[in-house]
């Protein structure tokens, strides 16, 4: 998968499809206190 596509590619599925992978909500859940992501996603590079 190429980074710019790390959440999914909303030309091969639905928006419902790339809001509910894992990637995403691996994502939303970073806010979470004490959430330990089980798989890499994008936004772990970025967090502050």
């Amino acid at each position: 998968m190429r980074k710019t596509e790390d959440f999914g590619d909303l030309n091969e599925s639905t928006v419902k499809e790339v809001w509910n992978n894992s990637s995403y909500t691996t994502a939303r859940c970073l806010s979470k206190d004490n959430f330990v992501p089980g798989e890499w996603v994008g936004c772990l590079d970025c967090r502050a």
